[in-house]
């Protein structure tokens, strides 16, 4: 169920049960402008996982290309 530019990333099928199993906690970050996945396809992957969604606003793909070099946002969760 993945779109043809994921599919590309994940050969096989995503076990989102056992990542669910061998986790005690997982927070997906979702920036408004991915270039590489859109908010919506976030927010089902964190659906699929059980996890918590942390919005942070127009960060692209969080790389310095983006004029990203810190997430404090994240900090809380590590």
């Amino acid at each position: 169920d993945l779109t043809p530019e994921h599919a590309c990333f994940w050969t096989r099928p995503i076990d989102h049960l056992r990542i669910r199993s061998n986790v005690k906690e997982l927070v997906i970050t979702i920036s408004d402008n991915d270039p590489f996945i859109t908010s919506l396809q976030a927010e089902e992957m964190a659906k699929r996982f059980g996890a918590k969604v942390l919005r942070v606003g127009t960060r692209g793909h969080y790389g310095a290309e983006d004029g990203v070099t810190e997430v404090p946002e994240i900090l809380e969760f590590v």
